[in-house]
Parts: C-alpha cells; sequence; structure tokens
C-alpha cells in the first residue's frame, strides 16, 4: 500500500486503485490494514474525481471502524459533494457525537453543518456552526468564504466585508509559506525567505512553527536586525 500511497501522491491515482483494489482482496475484510486501505482508496477516488466509489469506500472504513471521526466526517463530507444534503447532516451529527478532540475534525464537522444550514436557508443557525468552525481553524478558507456568504445574507454587509478581508490575508499568506518554503529549501540561507515563511507562519496563527523557525534564524543569523522585529511580531500576534 506504501506504493500505492505513492502513486496517489504523485496524481497517478487509477494506478493507486488498481493496487490498493488487489491488496484489499488479500486482506481479512474487518481487519484494521482493510481500514487504512479503504480509506486510501478513499483518497484516490478523490483524486480521480469519483465521488460515488468515494462514498463506497469511505463507507466500508465505516464499517470496520464505526467510530473513526476522520472516517465519520470524509462521509459527511463526501455526501454533502453529493448533494445528498440531508444524510449529510445526519452524517456530520454522528461525527460530533464521537469523542473527538482534534480541532481540525471538530472544525470541519461545523463547517459542514453551517454549509448545509446555508443551503436550507437556515442563516442564522449557519452562522453559528460556521464561527464554530473558524474558532476551532482560524485559517480555514472555505469556512471564511461561507461565513461571509452567511453574514451577506443576514444583512452584516460591514462583517462580511472584514471576513472577506481576512480570507484574502489568509490566502496570501498560504500563497507566500508555499512559495519561500520552496525557495527556502534550494537556498537555506536565504533570510528573505525564511523572512517570509515567518510572517506568514504568524498570519495563519502557527505559532508554535513560527517559533522555531526564529529560534533556527537566531542561530544561523546572530547578529541580524531584524529578529527583534519578528519576535515583537509574534508576541503581539499571540497577545491579540
Amino acid at each position: 500500500w506504501l506504493l500505492a500511497n505513492e502513486f496517489k501522491n504523485a496524481a497517478k491515482p487509477h494506478k493507486a486503485i488498481a493496487l490498493l483494489e488487489q491488496a484489499i482482496s488479500n486482506q481479512p475484510d474487518d481487519s484494521k490494514s482493510s481500514a487504512t486501505l479503504y480509506q486510501l482508496l478513499y483518497e484516490s477516488h478523490l483524486a480521480s474525481n469519483d465521488s460515488i466509489r468515494a462514498l463506497t469506500a469511505i463507507e466500508n472504513v465505516l464499517r470496520i471502524d464505526p467510530k473513526n471521526p476522520t472516517g465519520a466526517i470524509e462521509h459527511a463530507s463526501t455526501l454533502y459533494r453529493l448533494g445528498r444534503f440531508e444524510e449529510a447532516r445526519k452524517a456530520a451529527l454522528r461525527a460530533r457525537s464521537l469523542p473527538v478532540k482534534d480541532s481540525r475534525i471538530l472544525a470541519v464537522i461545523a463547517l459542514k453543518l453551517g454549509q448545509i444550514l446555508l443551503h436550507e436557508q437556515k442563516f442564522a443557525e449557519a452562522l453559528v456552526e460556521l464561527r464554530i468552525s473558524i474558532e476551532q481553524d482560524p485559517a480555514d478558507l472555505e469556512a471564511l468564504q461561507s461565513l461571509a456568504g452567511a453574514l451577506r445574507r443576514t444583512g452584516e454587509e460591514e462583517e462580511a466585508r472584514s471576513i472577506l478581508q481576512l480570507y484574502r490575508q489568509i490566502r496570501s499568506a498560504k500563497d507566500s509559506l508555499e512559495k519561500n518554503q520552496a525557495s527556502y529549501r534550494v537556498q537555506p540561507n536565504n533570510r528573505t525567505a525564511q523572512e517570509k515563511i515567518i510572517r506568514a507562519l504568524i498570519t495563519l496563527g502557527r505559532f508554535g512553527q513560527a517559533e522555531r523557525q526564529l529560534e533556527l534564524r537566531q542561530r544561523k543569523f546572530p547578529d541580524d536586525p531584524r529578529q527583534q522585529g519578528l519576535i515583537r511580531l509574534l508576541t503581539e500576534a499571540r497577545t491579540q
């Protein structure tokens, strides 16, 4: 299955699917290994834009491991993608009933419930769920965009504009992070790229990662005059 995962990551999902289906046929149907293989099969079907087969795969994950929170929310997301909104709502509520502590999963559960409520034109209820989603994952672009839409539907134009401005800042930070991480891998002494990485991490609320980058920068460039400014920026962001 490692080879299948490599094919999936290399944008060759059809090869991954063939390998995974063969591997699943050689495993006990209700084993932990089968659940892992079905999860990879789900991801591979999504990569090949086949949501119907992806749904079957994720349903098999939940058949083997009904309390799998990632599987539960992926199930809800796939039903939502297929336009099966009532089933998606029930699936998301089942996911919420599981003992989940992972903030990212909690954010996705609330996001899907919020989007379903938006579809049902229950805007006030949707706002509650979308605010929960952003509280759990403040840098989620899909949640920010959905929240802005819900605010506009309820006539809260000023806050909607503020959320859209935040959306643009987050999107820009993510683009900057990806671009400068690539530059920094090739040129590990590129101070400008590292500074942009730190600034992007701070904007995205990933303070622990920013702090580690600052510590690395201090060791590599102990006399850098911009270091204190970056430390102040991180400290101020943490207190906001």
